[in-house]
C-alpha cells in the first residue's frame, strides 16, 4: 500500500522492513489499524517515547502497564463496550481509572506535562472535537517555533477544493 502511494505523497515515505526496524529510535509511535490482536508488546514502551493509539486493539496490556503515564482523550461510558486496548484492559480488571494521568482537555490547556524521559501511552477514542482542538494546538505551536511545512489539505496548490 505504501509503495503504491509513494509517488503521490507530498512528503517522503520510508518503508521499514519490519516492525522492529520501524520502532528503532522512534520518539513517537502512532498506531491506526483495525487489528483485533496487539501488534505492540511491552518492548515498544520505552523511556522518552509516546505511543498514540488511534486504532482498534494494537497495544498489549503489558505495554500499557509499562507506561509511566496513561492519557486519554476522554474517559466515558464507552469504556464499557469499546474494543480499544485500554478499555478491554479496564474491563479485564487490569487498569483502574485512577491511573489516568490526564485527559485531552488537561493536555491542550497545558495543565499536564509528562516528566522528562517518561514512557507515555495515549488512547484516542477519536472524539472529533478533541482531535481538531489538538491538531490546532500542534499547528499553532509548530508555527510559533518555525517548524514544519504547511501543506494544502485539498491537494490543490492554493488549497482550494475542486468541488
Amino acid at each position: 500500500m505504501v509503495e503504491a502511494t509513494r509517488p503521490d505523497a507530498p512528503w517522503p515515505l520510508t518503508v521499514a522492513p519490519d516492525l522492529a526496524a520501524a520502532l528503532a529510535g522512534a520518539d513517537a509511535v502512532i498506531t491506526c489499524t483495525n487489528a483485533t490482536a496487539p501488534l505492540l508488546g511491552a518492548d515498544a514502551m520505552t523511556p522518552g517515547r509516546i505511543v498514540l493509539q488511534v486504532g482498534y486493539h494494537e497495544v498489549s496490556f503489558d505495554a500499557i502497564e509499562r507506561a509511566d503515564a496513561v492519557l486519554v482523550d476522554l474517559w466515558g461510558e464507552f469504556r464499557l463496550s469499546s474494543q480499544k486496548s485500554l478499555f478491554q484492559m479496564h474491563r479485564a480488571g487490569r487498569f483502574d481509572v485512577t491511573r489516568v494521568a490526564a485527559d485531552l482537555a488537561q493536555i491542550v490547556l497545558g495543565d499536564w506535562r509528562p516528566s522528562r524521559g517518561a514512557a507515555v501511552f495515549y488512547s484516542s477514542f477519536g472524539l472529533n472535537l478533541f482531535d481538531i482542538t489538538l491538531a490546532a494546538r500542534v499547528l499553532q505551536n509548530a508555527a510559533a517555533r518555525g517548524l514544519g511545512t504547511m501543506l494544502p489539505l485539498s491537494g490543490h496548490p492554493q488549497g482550494e477544493w475542486s468541488w
